[in-house]
């Protein structure tokens, strides 16, 4: 480990996170109901949306956490084995204890 991950890691998603946190949907309805995998901010800067299986970069336009717009352009887009992410270069969501809202829009 890098350091202090905050958020939710299902263990399954990118092989150098364990599983962390807790998620009360763990689906992306926008992308056929596909298992949320992690959701975490990154001790590298930023924070990571990765859900499971290999999907579109599309199907949301922004993701608004903790009051925050983060836009799905601005954020690094790859498929890998197993799965689908978004690297959001910027923001620190999930800095803080408790419930934190996610929604996707569209």
């Amino acid at each position: 480990m890098f350091g202090t991950y905050a958020g939710y890691s299902s263990g399954q998603g990118m092989a150098w996170v364990s599983s962390f946190g807790s998620i009360s949907d763990g689906t992306a309805d926008w992308a056929g109901g596909a298992l949320i995998d992690e959701l975490y901010r990154s001790p590298l800067g930023g924070w990571v949306l990765s859900i499971r299986g290999t999907h579109p970069n599309s199907g949301f336009e922004k993701v608004t956490i903790q009051g925050v717009d983060y836009q799905r352009s601005s954020a690094t887009f790859s498929q890998h084995s197993g799965g689908t992410s978004w690297i959001f270069p910027t923001g620190t969501p999930f800095n803080v204890t408790g419930n934190i809202d996610v929604v996707f829009r569209s």
